[in-house]
């Protein structure tokens, strides 16, 4: 198994626990009642270069989901992090991996799926193939997983991005026998986004 599965579980450490809902907030978004909570979402990076982790996001009422995308990063193997937010104003509510570009284009490899809110903002994350293969080419923009939340309140500005250098890892493996790397997080651009609510 690449060294990736075993430091990313490290940096997301009790995320074997399914994943759970956010704390408080009432159904009608802590507005009295008075008219439901529709969310929005801008991505700070609309158009990704090359070795980019970005969100973008889609909206449904009070609902939405960030998804997690990866452009122009080859022998992609997998990337841990933490996404945070405020929750003052937003719940989290599940994961979905089944677009992700580990799976669409791993070609029948194992793949390790790691995601829990860690702390009350913070959704710790680890995505990553699974024994001795190589990485992924990721030409364009895949998604590696998406992420649906509940607005809960009101909010102007409530960013999501991607937490620290200290808690990011994106991992590269050649064909095997070669070494896999850890991307040096300078060489990376990690770009979030902000959502708003009004009702």
């Amino acid at each position: 198994i690449a060294r990736f599965t075993s430091v990313a579980l490290a940096l997301t450490l009790g995320m074997l626990m399914p994943a759970c809902g956010g704390g408080g907030g009432s159904d009608d978004g802590g507005n009295g009642g008075m008219n439901p909570l529709t969310a929005r979402v801008t991505a700070a990076n609309s158009s990704p270069g090359p070795n980019t982790i970005n969100m973008t996001a889609s909206t449904s009422g009070a609902n939405f989901t960030v998804k997690v995308n990866v452009t122009g990063i080859n022998n992609f193997f997998g990337a841990a992090f933490d996404l945070t937010y405020n929750p003052a104003d937003v719940n989290f509510v599940s994961p979905v991996t089944s677009n992700s570009v580990l799976i669409t284009q791993g070609g029948g490899v194992q793949t390790q799926f790691n995601i829990n809110e860690s702390a009350p903002g913070v959704v710790s994350v680890s995505a990553t193939r699974v024994g001795q293969f190589a990485g992924i080419n990721v030409a364009g923009t895949s998604e590696l997983l998406s992420l649906n939340f509940k607005a809960v309140d009101t909010t102007s500005n409530n960013p999501f991005a991607f937490g620290t250098a200290a808690n990011r890892l994106v991992e590269t493996c050649p064909t095997p026998p070669a070494a896999c790397t850890d991307v040096p997080d300078g060489s990376l651009t990690w770009s979030g986004g902000t959502m708003s609510a009004s009702g």
